[in-house]
């Protein structure tokens, strides 16, 4: 079921200061999507193309999702109950072409979406353009389609011989192009705060602060900018080889530049409650409180509720 209303438990949210426009490119970094999708008309001649960007969510941070729509001023919010789900999704060209485009041709992604984006909104462009309704248009749709996000389905590959498209590499230069407020986005999306407990042979338990980004190997060269433009951390390869990870265990670099950053560069989502429990332990490390037997106790009660575990 779907239910586009507004949970008023929420509502005080809009009324809270504006989303940064750089915030709201690198949560799409993290979170959005630029999709087409093409299929034939049943009983008809002819094929329907419809472009979307949407934000899709777990339901609990529907709060977020009110609030990008009101930073576009368009857009549709739907929670759907039986997946915990929701999404903020714009379909109308109108908007994506006055509203949307122009945010991220002003705003730049910097992960490998923006390939995504340029080939999306040449599909955008097409329409606008009325050359969907020919059998030429939808032709060029699909090559476009063919390297956009996973390529064309199985289903919509049958629907046409056109030769895919090789997909484009997109390489951030320099850790300049790094906005502070759009990395707090992307760290909403991807990142994740947690504490670490470890036994060691003498079975005392040492605490540890963890700060992580995870991506696509694809993104490999962004991750390792982003440590350069913090000043610390360490980038690993996953074992599949197939995605990597920005990792701050350094108790220093946590306290003396990870907390500080994102102290003064705020999140926006339930993520911020995982912060400030990150922060508070943070504090009880540097006080030494840890090694009491309250103080771990304390910690392991923080530790047990936060992230997946999180209920308030």
């Amino acid at each position: 079921m779907v239910t586009p209303q507004i949970n008023p438990l929420n509502k005080s949210l809009l009324s809270e200061k504006p989303l940064n426009p750089n915030w709201v490119t690198g949560f799409t970094d993290a979170e959005g999507s630029f999709i087409s999708s093409v299929y034939k008309r049943k009983g008809a001649k002819g094929y329907t193309v419809r472009p979307l960007f949407e934000i899709g969510l777990h339901s609990k941070d529907v709060a977020i999702l009110y609030k990008i729509k009101e930073f576009f001023g368009c857009g549709n919010v739907n929670i759907r109950q039986t997946r915990d789900a929701a999404s903020f999704s714009v379909n109308s060209i109108s908007d994506l072409k006055t509203k949307i485009i122009p945010h991220f041709k002003k705003y730049s992604l910097l992960t490998q979406k923006k390939v995504d984006f340029d080939l999306w909104v040449k599909i955008v462009n097409l329409i606008e353009n009325k050359e969907h309704l020919t059998i030429e248009g939808v032709n060029k749709i699909l090559e476009l389609k063919s390297a956009l996000n996973r390529g064309l389905s199985k289903s919509t590959a049958e629907l046409t011989n056109v030769k895919a498209l090789d997909r484009p590499l997109f390489l951030v230069s320099s850790f300049k192009r790094i906005k502070p407020m759009w990395l707090s986005g992307f760290t909403d999306g991807d990142g994740s705060f947690s504490i670490k407990l470890t036994t060691r042979k003498n079975n005392k338990i040492q605490v540890g602060l963890h700060f992580r980004l995870t991506q696509h190997i694809r993104d490999l060269n962004l991750l390792k900018l982003i440590t350069e433009y913090l000043g610390c951390g360490k980038v690993y390869i996953k074992s599949n080889g197939l995605a990597c990870e920005l990792e701050v265990h350094n108790f220093p670099d946590n306290m003396d530049k990870i907390i500080p950053f994102f102290t003064k560069y705020p999140l926006e989502t339930e993520k911020l409650k995982n912060f400030k429990d990150f922060t508070l332990v943070a504090e009880w490390i540097k006080n030494r409180d840890h090694l009491t037997p309250e103080g771990l106790a304390k910690i392991i009660e923080i530790k047990s509720n936060m992230n997946m575990n999180r209920t308030k």
